[in-house]
């Protein structure tokens, strides 16, 4: 018999499972929502796990309170490591947009610099733009055609002719102390320089015509012991090509022609210094002389002469060339006496012979040699255009010819000078093997001697018009 004090339990308030009635119910009671769940889906946040009918009131109170305050803390953890996380982001968001704001203004100060360089290149481009319209908008209105330009050609300016005192007593020394005393005394004039040109002659250069003037009359008056001349120019020379002589005209006709067909209007006329024709092309060709108002005509006429039936071309004739023998200066070919040397590299022998390749000038090395100048020497002597020596020579010649115009030289071309220099001393060795053979055999040479200096003046000219296709202005 069991025993009296154990009270069966009570099962009143048990449920069980309707599929199985042996079961009973175990729930899950959620202290938030208060609802029921199966123990087997329970996975966090309940508040107990228990017999429903074994959980008071006051056991769910306090297992709420626990749960209340756990989740708060939780809470408070979950939002602060948020919180934390927040900042951090937004505290990398701020720091990387301060720093994109720095780039961005550094970006745009260059973009500004860029800006204003590109605006001032504009500006001078547009400027370097209006003044070149303005430019070509004057070239067009101040064309000129040629004819124009030509008749605005500058003159040559004036060269003031020098003063030569001569004593008439060769025995005479106080020549110079009595010029020095006469023009001290005179306050009106001008000079550049009073030297002596040899033992006897004293030469003036005056700066002005009126000095000169003033010093002829005061020398002429006071020193009169004294022959005073002024120095004469010379008129200019030019040469006429492509003469087409069908009618066989000699010297004194061509003159006519020239005067009759060209100069009626002047009172000096042309002279005809020499004629000769081109046997490369039949034509003639003639040196001539005119005044220097005649000089200025035919250059304003485009150096064009009519002739005949033939309108030619003249050119300036300005035969300023060294010796094709011994390259000074001073003489020709046929009369010179120096021993032969080559013109192309100053050693003895002729040009013709010779095989060195380098090119020396024999006169501006001698003029280095002498007077220990340093001239440049690779050119030859015949060079218009890098010569010093033959420069000087040449614009000696201009100064004293009166020109009215500045005149023109032909192109320098160094292959044709070269066949020319052989040419002269291949004629000068022929001149000379025949003047001895004549002096051997006692026959005179005049003929021959006349006949060869013609062939070396027109060897020499027809070089020079061989020249003429182009022109530059002399230095």
């Amino acid at each position: 018999m069991a025993n009296s004090n154990k009270r069966p339990p009570d099962k009143s308030d048990l449920k069980y499972y309707k599929c199985h009635p042996n079961k009973p119910v175990k729930t899950v009671i959620c202290i938030i929502c208060e609802n029921a769940y199966h123990k087997k889906h329970v996975l966090r946040d309940i508040t107990s796990n228990s017999d429903e009918h074994m959980l008071n009131d006051v056991a769910k109170k306090v297992i709420a309170l626990i749960k209340m305050k756990q989740t708060k803390e939780i809470r408070e953890e979950l939002l602060q490591d948020l919180q934390n996380k927040t900042l951090e982001k937004h505290n990398a968001v701020i720091n990387k947009e301060e720093s994109d704001i720095d780039s961005l203004i550094t970006e745009n100060n260059l973009l500004k610099q860029l800006v204003a360089e590109l605006q001032d290149k504009n500006q001078l481009q547009k400027d370097i733009i209006e003044l070149q319209k303005q430019k070509n908008t004057e070239t067009q209105i101040n064309k000129k055609t040629y004819a124009e330009a030509m008749s605005e050609i500058k003159p040559k300016p004036k060269r003031i002719p020098r003063i030569t005192v001569k004593a008439n007593d060769p025995n005479q020394k106080d020549t110079m102390e009595l010029l020095t005393s006469c023009l001290v005394t005179e306050k009106n004039i001008q000079t550049k320089f009073i030297r002596k040109k040899n033992d006897n002659v004293i030469e003036i250069n005056c700066m002005n015509t009126k000095s000169l003037e003033t010093v002829e009359n005061a020398l002429k008056k006071k020193m009169k012991n004294c022959a005073i001349n002024i120095e004469q120019q010379g008129n200019p020379k030019m040469k006429i090509i492509g003469i087409s002589n069908v009618t066989k005209m000699d010297e004194d006709e061509i003159e006519l022609d020239f005067d009759t067909r060209n100069f009626k209007q002047f009172q000096n006329k042309a002279k005809v210094l020499h004629m000769y024709t081109n046997k490369r092309n039949k034509t003639d060709t003639v040196l001539m002389e005119v005044s220097p108002e005649i000089y200025k005509n035919i250059r304003e006429s485009n150096n064009k002469i009519f002739v005949g039936h033939q309108c030619c071309k003249a050119y300036d004739l300005i035969n300023v060339n060294p010796c094709f023998n011994c390259g000074r200066f001073g003489h020709n070919t046929n009369k010179c006496r120096n021993d032969p040397v080559c013109i192309k590299c100053s050693d003895n022998h002729n040009v013709s012979e010779c095989k060195n390749s380098n090119i020396e000038c024999i006169n501006c090395s001698y003029n280095n040699t002498t007077y220990r100048t340093s001239l440049p020497t690779d050119h030859l002597p015949t060079d218009r255009l890098k010569c010093s020596i033959l420069k000087k020579k040449i614009k000696q010649y201009i100064n004293s010819i009166d020109y009215l115009i500045e005149p023109t030289l032909p192109a320098f071309d160094e292959s044709s000078a070269m066949k020319q220099l052989c040419n002269m001393q291949a004629n000068k060795q022929l001149y000379q093997r025949q003047l001895n053979t004549n002096k051997n055999s006692g026959k005179t040479v005049n003929s021959r001697t006349t006949s060869l200096q013609q062939r070396t003046r027109q060897q020499t000219s027809q070089q020079q018009q061989s020249n003429n296709g182009g022109k530059d202005g002399l230095n």
